[in-house]
This record gives structure tokens, C-alpha cells and sequence, in this order.
């Protein structure tokens, strides 16, 4: 079963994933990456001033890439109604 690879960046020099994760095809890495993007936002966009992006790099394990993803998180404030 092939190896993927989470690599995380917020802005900075991504967290490259050394350890990885045995799933059955690009497909379900695809569906893992999205994932776990998800709950990386959590952690860690309340700590970055919008407009903040986190993006993701899976890679296989021979180094190929399978996909990029980003979460973009920005606000737009509304003028109060009088």
C-alpha cells in the first residue's frame, strides 16, 4: 500500500510530514488530506490575523505530488444598519 505524505504550510516554511500515512490509493490520501486540512485550520487560523491561508502539499512517498490544497480564511465587515 503506497505512502502519502501531509505537508502543512500557514505563510511560513511548511511542517514537512516524515512519518506519512499507508492509505489504498490518491483518491482516499485525497480524502484524508481534506481532512485533515480541516482540523489543522482549527488549530491553526484563530491565531492568524485573516486574511490567513493554510495550504497542504500531498506527496507520495517517491516524492510525487498528488495534490495542493488551501483553506483561505478572510473577513468582510458589515456597516451597521441605522
Amino acid at each position: 500500500m503506497p505512502r502519502y505524505h501531509f505537508d502543512l504550510a500557514n505563510g511560513g516554511a511548511p511542517f514537512e510530514d516524515t512519518e506519512g500515512s499507508e492509505l489504498p490509493n490518491d483518491q482516499e490520501a485525497v480524502n484524508e488530506a481534506l481532512l485533515f486540512l480541516a482540523e489543522s485550520g482549527r488549530d491553526f487560523l484563530p491565531g492568524i490575523t485573516p486574511p490567513a491561508t493554510l495550504a497542504l502539499t500531498l506527496r507520495e512517498e517517491s516524492g510525487r505530488e498528488v495534490a495542493r490544497l488551501t483553506l483561505s480564511v478572510s473577513i468582510s465587515r458589515l456597516k451597521e444598519a441605522h
